[in-house]
Protein backbone atom coordinates (compact mmCIF):
# COMPACT_ATOMS: atom_id res chain seq x y z
CA UNK A 1 0.00 0.00 0.00
CA UNK A 2 2.41 2.68 0.70
CA UNK A 3 5.01 1.66 -1.52
CA UNK A 4 2.42 1.49 -4.10
CA UNK A 5 1.39 5.36 -3.06
CA UNK A 6 4.72 6.45 -3.18
CA UNK A 7 5.07 5.02 -6.62
CA UNK A 8 2.11 6.79 -8.04
CA UNK A 9 3.21 9.44 -6.12
CA UNK A 10 6.14 9.85 -8.87
CA UNK A 11 4.76 8.83 -11.87
CA UNK A 12 2.17 11.72 -11.27
CA UNK A 13 5.34 14.34 -10.56
CA UNK A 14 7.05 12.57 -13.62
CA UNK A 15 3.45 13.44 -15.77
CA UNK A 16 3.67 17.32 -13.97
CA UNK A 17 0.75 16.95 -11.60
CA UNK A 18 2.34 18.14 -8.10
CA UNK A 19 1.28 16.94 -4.92
CA UNK A 20 0.76 13.96 -2.76
CA UNK A 21 -1.21 10.90 -4.74
CA UNK A 22 -2.36 7.73 -2.74
CA UNK A 23 -4.66 4.75 -3.53
CA UNK A 24 -7.98 3.98 -1.41
CA UNK A 25 -6.99 1.78 1.51
CA UNK A 26 -10.01 -0.42 1.36
CA UNK A 27 -9.58 -1.12 -2.47
CA UNK A 28 -5.79 -2.00 -1.92
CA UNK A 29 -6.59 -4.01 1.28
CA UNK A 30 -9.32 -6.02 -0.94
CA UNK A 31 -6.91 -6.26 -4.11
CA UNK A 32 -4.16 -7.61 -1.40
CA UNK A 33 -6.86 -10.32 0.55
CA UNK A 34 -8.06 -11.11 -3.12
CA UNK A 35 -4.45 -12.16 -4.46
CA UNK A 36 -3.32 -13.61 -1.38
CA UNK A 37 -6.84 -15.79 -1.37
CA UNK A 38 -6.55 -16.15 -5.27
CA UNK A 39 -3.26 -18.20 -5.17
CA UNK A 40 -4.43 -20.20 -2.44
CA UNK A 41 -7.87 -21.03 -4.19
CA UNK A 42 -5.80 -21.69 -7.62
CA UNK A 43 -3.64 -23.91 -5.70
CA UNK A 44 -6.74 -25.65 -4.15
CA UNK A 45 -8.21 -26.31 -7.66
CA UNK A 46 -4.74 -27.63 -9.29
CA UNK A 47 -4.23 -30.15 -6.32
CA UNK A 48 -8.44 -31.06 -7.14
CA UNK A 49 -7.90 -31.38 -10.54
CA UNK A 50 -4.65 -33.83 -10.56
CA UNK A 51 -6.49 -35.66 -8.48
CA UNK A 52 -9.06 -36.60 -10.86
CA UNK A 53 -9.15 -39.97 -12.47
CA UNK A 54 -7.51 -39.96 -15.83
CA UNK A 55 -9.74 -42.44 -17.22
CA UNK A 56 -12.59 -40.47 -16.56
CA UNK A 57 -11.22 -37.51 -18.64
CA UNK A 58 -10.46 -40.49 -21.15
CA UNK A 59 -13.98 -42.19 -21.24
CA UNK A 60 -15.68 -38.37 -22.02
CA UNK A 61 -13.15 -37.89 -24.99
CA UNK A 62 -14.26 -41.76 -26.11
CA UNK A 63 -17.65 -41.25 -26.14
CA UNK A 64 -17.47 -37.70 -28.29
CA UNK A 65 -17.87 -35.16 -25.92
CA UNK A 66 -16.60 -32.07 -26.76
CA UNK A 67 -14.50 -30.20 -24.31
CA UNK A 68 -17.16 -27.69 -22.76
CA UNK A 69 -19.40 -30.73 -21.74
CA UNK A 70 -16.22 -32.72 -20.42
CA UNK A 71 -15.31 -29.71 -18.22
CA UNK A 72 -18.93 -28.99 -17.36
CA UNK A 73 -20.13 -32.74 -16.88
CA UNK A 74 -17.06 -34.37 -15.37
CA UNK A 75 -14.11 -32.04 -14.79
CA UNK A 76 -15.89 -29.10 -13.30
CA UNK A 77 -18.13 -31.07 -10.60
CA UNK A 78 -15.30 -33.98 -9.38
CA UNK A 79 -12.92 -30.86 -9.09
CA UNK A 80 -15.32 -28.80 -7.13
CA UNK A 81 -16.40 -31.71 -5.08
CA UNK A 82 -12.55 -32.50 -3.90
CA UNK A 83 -11.49 -28.37 -3.88
CA UNK A 84 -14.47 -27.72 -1.15
CA UNK A 85 -12.62 -28.72 1.88
CA UNK A 86 -9.78 -26.10 1.02
CA UNK A 87 -11.80 -24.03 -0.30
CA UNK A 88 -13.26 -23.51 2.97
CA UNK A 89 -10.91 -23.17 4.87
CA UNK A 90 -9.27 -20.70 2.47
CA UNK A 91 -12.32 -18.56 3.02
CA UNK A 92 -11.64 -18.70 6.97
CA UNK A 93 -8.52 -17.76 6.68
CA UNK A 94 -9.79 -14.66 4.74
CA UNK A 95 -11.86 -13.59 7.37
CA UNK A 96 -9.40 -13.43 10.37
CA UNK A 97 -7.37 -11.58 7.57
CA UNK A 98 -9.15 -8.78 7.45
CA UNK A 99 -7.86 -7.40 10.95
CA UNK A 100 -4.73 -7.16 9.15
CA UNK A 101 -6.36 -4.39 7.04
CA UNK A 102 -5.50 -1.94 10.14
CA UNK A 103 -2.14 -1.68 9.40
CA UNK A 104 -3.03 0.37 6.09
CA UNK A 105 -5.39 2.60 7.99
CA UNK A 106 -8.46 0.60 6.99
CA UNK A 107 -10.91 0.93 9.73
CA UNK A 108 -12.10 -2.77 10.32
CA UNK A 109 -13.94 -4.54 13.04
CA UNK A 110 -11.23 -4.81 15.15
CA UNK A 111 -9.58 -1.49 15.10
CA UNK A 112 -13.10 0.10 15.63
CA UNK A 113 -13.29 -2.12 18.79
CA UNK A 114 -9.77 -0.70 19.81
CA UNK A 115 -10.83 2.81 19.38
CA UNK A 116 -14.48 2.12 21.43
CA UNK A 117 -12.73 0.24 24.45
CA UNK A 118 -10.44 3.37 24.32
CA UNK A 119 -12.56 5.98 24.24
CA UNK A 120 -15.40 4.09 27.23
CA UNK A 121 -12.43 2.28 28.77
CA UNK A 122 -14.65 -1.23 28.38
CA UNK A 123 -12.10 -3.59 26.70
CA UNK A 124 -14.29 -6.24 27.76
CA UNK A 125 -17.41 -5.08 26.47
CA UNK A 126 -16.35 -4.30 22.33
CA UNK A 127 -13.69 -6.73 22.29
CA UNK A 128 -16.36 -9.81 23.67
CA UNK A 129 -18.78 -8.34 20.59
CA UNK A 130 -16.03 -8.06 18.25
CA UNK A 131 -15.10 -11.84 19.49
CA UNK A 132 -19.10 -12.68 19.31
CA UNK A 133 -19.06 -11.19 15.26
CA UNK A 134 -16.01 -12.91 14.01
CA UNK A 135 -17.98 -16.15 15.71
CA UNK A 136 -21.25 -15.62 14.13
CA UNK A 137 -19.39 -15.13 10.70
CA UNK A 138 -17.57 -18.28 10.93
CA UNK A 139 -19.72 -20.46 12.18
CA UNK A 140 -22.49 -19.17 9.69
CA UNK A 141 -20.02 -19.82 6.62
CA UNK A 142 -18.60 -23.13 8.33
CA UNK A 143 -22.45 -24.47 8.19
CA UNK A 144 -22.62 -23.30 4.88
CA UNK A 145 -19.52 -24.70 3.51
CA UNK A 146 -20.53 -28.01 5.39
CA UNK A 147 -24.08 -27.92 4.00
CA UNK A 148 -22.49 -27.81 0.15
CA UNK A 149 -19.89 -30.61 1.02
CA UNK A 150 -23.06 -32.60 2.05
CA UNK A 151 -25.03 -32.05 -1.00
CA UNK A 152 -22.01 -32.63 -3.36
CA UNK A 153 -21.28 -35.69 -1.48
CA UNK A 154 -24.69 -37.08 -1.76
CA UNK A 155 -24.67 -36.44 -5.54
CA UNK A 156 -21.56 -38.33 -6.06
CA UNK A 157 -22.48 -41.39 -3.82
CA UNK A 158 -20.15 -40.73 -0.69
Amino acid sequence: YFGASLALTHLMHLAGFPGFFSLPSCVIGVVAIALVSGAYQTEAFRSAYCRLESGQIEAGKACGMSSTVLLWRIIAPQTLRFALPALGNIWQSVLKETALLSIIGLVELLRQSTIASGATRQPLLFYGVAALVYLIMGQTTALGIRAVEKRFSRCWGR
